[in-house]
Parts: C-alpha cells; structure tokens; sequence
C-alpha cells in the first residue's frame, strides 16, 4: 500500500508526521546528493539527474524514530563512496538522528564494475540497525554478500525484501509491519507499506 507518511511544513520548515501507524521493519534507500563529476563531462552524475535528491540534514530531520516502535529494525542502504571514514560518512549521522543503533551489514555485489574516485565499485551496502530489545538475529544459513546483478539505476534487486521478511518473521511474527521509505518502484508485496514521490 502506497502511504504518505510524512508532510513538509514550508512555514516552519520542518517534516510533520502524517499518520499513526508504527512499524517494526523500516528498510529505506535514501535520495541523496552526489558532489561528484563524471570523468570529462560537465553534468551532475547519477541521482541528481533521476529524482530529487536531498542534503544529509535533510534526510536527519526525516522524523523516522517517530514512525518506528519502541523495538525495531533498520535496514539502510548506503553507497560506498559516502560510507566509512570521517568526514564522508553518511550513514552514522542517520542511525544517530533517527535513533537506532548499527549492528551488522548485507552487501550487494552487483557481478560488475562501477564508477569510483579511487577503486571502481562494484558493491553497495545494506546497514542493518535496531532498536529497543532486539535478540539477534541468527541468520545461520544467510551470507552478508548477495550476488546479483544490476537492476536499474538506484532500483535494488527484490531478493533484499525477501531476506528483510524473513528477519522480520522471525523477530516479530507473521503480524509484523514493514515500511520502504523512497520506493522508487513498489512491487508490492503483502504486508508492506510504501512512501516516496515518484510511487503513483
């Protein structure tokens, strides 16, 4: 189901809740800016030039923790360039405002090579993070490197769900309540709900 969770309030420029709903499972690909070129060409690569794109503060201010219940899990994509090191980290910040904790990560191996400033990339990374009294999850028969090859730009491979759902089962039941926030396409699978702009 295509929700709209959140609402901008231009007057106080801030994000307003607009719903009463809580979620155990929260699984989100956040829009964000790149300040890179592409080698030799004067445009804004990747995100920008797809869909609106927003700042780091922008996406902390998202009020996530208050969508969420008091025991929960994240699951955040972050690209690699912006993951890791000081000052270009970008999913600290997030766990931090919407109050979760990291705990492990998936990786995507996209089976070829990427763009890169230093190293070309070839994988993305999942964060998995949590909240409240969360048990592990002791995913014995689960890798945290899943092969699959490209779907799209910044569409991520459906398999993600599947692993999401069966952590979410295990931890919550079959009752539990999962949320993608930035859908860019929603494949709608049972027990799920789905916020982003470009969903109609």
């Amino acid at each position: 189901m295509i929700v709209k969770i959140f609402k901008y309030d231009k007057k106080n420029k801030e994000w307003t809740i607009n719903t009463k709903k809580k979620y155990d499972i929260i699984y989100c690909d956040t829009p964000n800016t790149f300040k890179m070129k592409k080698t030799g060409a004067g445009f804004k690569s990747g995100a920008e030039s797809k869909y609106p794109v927003m700042d780091l503060d922008q996406i902390c201010a998202l009020p996530v923790d208050k969508i969420a219940k008091p025991n929960a899990l994240l699951f955040l994509w972050v690209q690699t360039p912006i993951s890791g090191g000081t000052s270009n980290n970008i999913g600290d910040p997030i766990l931090d405002s919407w109050k979760f904790h990291f705990r492990s990560k998936l990786y995507w191996d996209k089976m070829s090579i990427g763009m890169g400033s230093d190293f070309r990339n070839q994988v993305e990374e999942l964060w998995y993070a949590r909240r409240g009294t969360i048990k592990a999850l002791h995913m014995t028969r689960q890798s945290n490197v899943v092969r699959h090859k490209r779907v799209g730009h910044s569409v991520k491979p459906d398999v993600f769900r599947k692993i999401i759902e069966d952590c979410a089962i295990k931890q919550f039941g079959k009752n539990v309540k999962m949320i993608e926030l930035f859908a860019r396409k929603a494949p709608f699978r049972r027990k799920w709900d789905y916020f982003g702009n470009q969903l109609h």
